[in-house]
């Protein structure tokens, strides 16, 4: 999952360097050089000239769509996972509450009960505390 939400998509058009062609349309995906820092296993390093009158090659880096989908699918489930045990974690946090209310509510009547009985006993107006 962290590896998933360290990679951010672009808006992009190929420059036409590097074996591709230029694009005029928006490409969308993501960097290569972005995606290493999260996941490096996704990227592939390869050499290639940048244009066809180079006479050297340039190490260029190439992101593994194939793996990113696995990756994501992965990434989506381990997800749901926490939200779904958070989830659970939640609704007993919340019934042991409603047990802690009740036994509350439980001993604020008994003790009304007794101060009635004291007060009947004693005659007296005793101080209101609850």
């Amino acid at each position: 999952l962290d590896e998933v939400l360290g990679i951010y998509p672009h808006y992009f058009r190929y420059n036409g360097l590097g074996g591709h062609p230029r694009s005029d349309r928006l490409e969308l995906g993501v960097i290569a050089q972005e995606v290493e820092k999260s996941s490096p296993r996704l990227v592939n390093k390869f050499k290639e000239k940048l244009s066809p009158e180079d006479s050297t090659q340039t190490e260029l880096k190439k992101v593994n769509y194939s793996l990113l989908r696995f990756l994501t699918m992965n990434g989506i489930k381990e997800f749901f996972t926490k939200w779904k045990n958070g989830e659970d974690q939640k609704a007993q946090d919340l019934a042991l509450l409603e047990r802690k209310i009740a036994s509350l509510e439980k001993s604020r009547k008994i003790i009304l009960e007794e101060r009635k009985m004291l007060k009947e006993k004693s005659g007296k107006r005793l101080v209101k505390w609850c």
